[in-house]
């Protein structure tokens, strides 16, 4: 089938529908179509549009396939076919070009660069349970890397407004995120009249008074963990975590309560007094030596 490419094709400018092309072929690939097809053509079983395209009945059929792109999701329809398609290929960008619809490049990625392809099918396996020397299971060709511009440029210079439209897209997507502090939610347990750090430090404290009771601390013991609960409750406050403290606390505490096994601490967070003294731990950081530094 032979394709008259318009003098200006298609291209993305206002956000519109577009036909995207792949750059790998094989039954997987294929099953990604049926798959990417079934997803967006609501009606279609098993990717009817892609068959229709496939066998050659796209005129027989015209009246079929332009149905099922008119009931396809909003504007974001894509037709991927596989690039050395042949039989394919031909009936969707004729399609494309048909309907004004821009053709996108696009390239299905698994792994960073063509000899890594070996390593991959080992880990298709191993994740499925499977063995190399098995001809029915899933894999992928050594196509799926990861190509440069200057590649895919190269595999489409047929069609170089499709790697265009793939760069409109692109430049739509970019994002720069907003740099601030993290926003946290003011906790419940945060008492009345009170700021977070002012709650924080008084639970700490009636929490400490509640661990020294249940160890039987003397006075010298008690003035030891009341020094260390104060130098961790000034770095908090000074650091911002008084609610991050609450927040967990709270959690904690009602889990807790509702029999739910919590664990008694891992990693840095057990060498926090203030952390024991509010139950979200249950180590004794000064019995075991634990550092509060490594924590904050």
């Amino acid at each position: 089938m032979t394709i008259e490419h318009p003098s200006d094709p298609p291209r993305i400018r206002e956000p519109k529908s577009a036909v995207a092309l792949h750059t790998v072929s094989g039954e997987e690939s294929g099953q990604r179509i049926d798959n990417f097809l079934m997803r967006h053509f609501k009606s279609v079983p098993r990717s009817r549009v892609y068959r229709l395209l496939r066998k050659g009945e796209v005129r027989v059929n015209r009246k079929r396939v332009d149905a099922d792109y008119r009931i396809a999701a909003g504007d974001e329809v894509r037709l991927p076919p596989v690039r050395v398609e042949a039989a394919a290929e031909p009936g969707l960008v004729g399609w494309a070009y048909e309907h004004d619809t821009p053709l996108v490049a696009t390239n299905d990625c698994m792994f960073a660069r063509s000899p890594m392809h070996a390593a991959h099918d080992a880990l298709l396996c191993i994740a499925e349970g499977r063995l190399l020397s098995e001809q029915d299971r899933r894999r992928v060709t050594p196509e799926h890397w990861f190509k440069p511009a200057a590649a895919m440029r190269t595999l489409f210079a047929d069609l170089p407004e499709a790697c265009d439209n793939t760069l409109a897209i692109a430049r739509r997507c970019a994002v720069k995120a907003e740099t601030r502090k993290p926003l946290l939610p003011v906790c419940p347990k945060v008492r009345e009249s009170r700021t977070e750090d002012e709650t924080v430090n008084a639970m700490a404290r009636e929490g400490l008074a509640r661990r020294m009771a249940t160890i039987g601390a003397d006075d010298a013991t008690r003035a030891r963990y009341a020094e260390r609960l104060e130098y961790e409750l000034a770095v908090i406050a000074s650091m911002g975590f008084s609610g991050y403290f609450l927040i967990v606390a709270d959690f904690i505490q009602w889990a807790k309560a509702q029999e739910i096994p919590v664990g008694p601490g891992r990693g840095s967070g057990a060498g926090s007094v203030v952390a024991w003294a509010l139950t979200i731990t249950d180590l004794d950081p000064l019995r075991f030596g634990l550092l509060f530094e490594r924590f904050l």
